[in-house]
């Protein structure tokens, strides 16, 4: 989320998009409390290890990284 904050509010879209976290310790789900332009807390909720919800946020979180890794490696031509 400290990277996805920043641009948003560059955009000045901040409270007018959905954001939600994904932990990586304990795949907890963290959802911020936006307050106008600022983050005003966070709510967590633990789902369930066998629960659908979380693994199609796991899978769309790990396909995330894998497009993220394969741009950056391509832009600095390490393939």
């Amino acid at each position: 989320m400290r990277a996805v904050v920043p641009v948003l509010r560059q955009f000045d879209i901040l409270g007018e998009t959905g954001l939600i976290g994904l932990a990586k310790e304990k795949e907890t789900l963290v959802i911020p409390k936006i307050q106008g332009n600022k983050i005003a807390g966070v709510k967590r909720v633990n789902l369930p290890k066998n629960s659908p919800a979380l693994k199609l946020l796991q899978v769309a979180r790990d396909e995330a990284h894998r497009f993220a890794q394969k741009y950056l490696h391509k832009k600095l031509q390490l393939d």
